[in-house]
């Protein structure tokens, strides 16, 4: 059996104790990609560790796991008492939203309890403003 390497990281974030191999293990059970499988295990990790009201309504199957996943995503890298506070307050109507529109209730959340959410969003440019579309031109004329 491998040793467990002290940290591997995924995309996000880190695991603590598990061979660097998890991923690739998680992916082909899953029958994904080693990416979405490390991701995967992040989220679950944070859910678990530290988002106990979204495990809590997972659990009781008032949430499903997609949206469970935004959360653990927007706000897994928090400090326990942002979170208690923007959990306490999307959670309960988090069922009823679209993954878009949680998500930007979440950051919406966020930016009002959080000082530092509001100074980090408007400290570096808008995602959509830095992404460059490529489009295939049509009508080529020979």
């Amino acid at each position: 059996m491998l040793p467990a390497s002290d940290r591997w990281v995924s995309g996000r974030a880190c695991l603590p104790g598990v061979s660097e191999f998890f991923s690739d293990e998680l992916a082909t059970i899953l029958n994904s990609g080693r990416m979405y499988a490390g991701a995967l295990a992040v989220d679950c990790v944070t859910v678990v560790d530290q988002l106990p009201q979204t495990h809590a309504a997972v659990a009781d199957g008032l949430l499903d796991w997609p949206r469970a996943r935004v959360l653990a995503e927007m706000l897994g890298e928090r400090t326990p008492s942002i979170i208690a506070a923007v959990a306490s307050e999307i959670v309960p109507e988090a069922a009823g939203l679209s993954l878009r529109l949680l998500r930007s209730r979440v950051h919406k959340a966020l930016i009002r309890i959080d000082a530092l959410a509001a100074q980090e969003r408007f400290a570096r440019p808008h995602a959509r403003r830095m992404c460059t579309r490529i489009r295939p031109r049509t009508g080529w004329a020979c």
